[in-house]
């Protein structure tokens, strides 16, 4: 029986051999898509944002201090970010 999640991850882990991380991989990833979404501003205002959507089975490594213990997980990242600079409010994901 297969098993599905889906994680949102804040931390950038280690990818691959252990010498650059998701974030590495994602960038010279392709966009495969984009998706649009309304997005409202500290005023209450919507406009739409455009999501560059991009995709990659990746190895991704426990933390430093754990890899004895635990293996690689060969995982399908998925990468959303916002396309461009918006006006008038923050970028989605920014704090």
């Amino acid at each position: 029986m297969a098993l599905t999640f889906l994680v949102r991850a804040c931390v950038d882990w280690l990818a691959g051999d252990g010498g650059h991380t998701i974030a590495t991989e994602m960038e010279e990833t392709s966009v495969k898509g984009l998706h649009y979404i309304d997005v409202r501003n500290d005023k209450g205002e919507t406009t739409k944002a455009a999501l560059e959507i991009k995709f990659k089975r990746i190895a991704v490594l426990p933390p430093i201090g754990k890899q004895k213990r635990y293996p690689a997980l060969d995982l399908t990242i998925t990468h959303a970010t916002e396309r461009g600079t918006p006006k008038g409010r923050k970028p989605i994901g920014s704090s």
